[in-house]
């Protein structure tokens, strides 16, 4: 689970009202789980936007929205340090429609597929953990004209 607040501008460039080309979150890998708990096999996950905060709601949290991607996590891939990247294009393509008064915080989670499964763990950065293993947040946008076409 994961939150954060869309910005309004990158660089000068209005997100607000942008065309939004492709979106994606960045997450490093930290050091490997101890054993016997290190994730053995590959994890299958899919981001989900989420409704409500878990922590405030519990485990009965509405769900928006879950994408149609799915997302292969390879312990060798996150053992070489190779970067997590989750798709959220269509998430914030509807944060830049909506209007500049509503909320802007994005609440996303990435659920297990199926959701019984259990393989162990891997952690990543946080925004506690030093600059260079914080999320990062990649957004490659069109901003909008400025002029308006007849």
């Amino acid at each position: 689970y994961l939150s954060f607040l869309s910005p309004d501008s990158i660089d000068g460039v209005p997100v607000r009202g942008s065309v939004i080309n492709h979106a994606e979150l960045r997450f490093h890998p930290l050091d490997p789980p101890p054993e016997p708990f290190g994730l053995a096999r590959l994890l299958f996950v899919r981001p989900t936007q989420l409704a409500g905060d878990p922590f405030l709601f519990g485990e009965k949290t509405p769900v928006g929205a879950a994408s149609a991607e799915l997302l292969v996590i390879d312990p060798a891939s996150v053992l070489e340090g190779r970067l997590l990247r989750v798709n959220i294009t269509d998430l914030m393509t509807a944060q830049a429609a909506l209007p500049s008064d509503s909320v802007r915080e994005v609440l996303l989670g990435l659920r297990p597929e199926p959701d019984s499964q259990t393989l162990g763990y891997w952690e990543f950065g946080s925004i506690e953990a030093p600059p260079g293993l914080r999320p990062e947040l990649l957004i490659i946008l069109t901003p909008p004209p400025g002029f308006r076409l007849p």
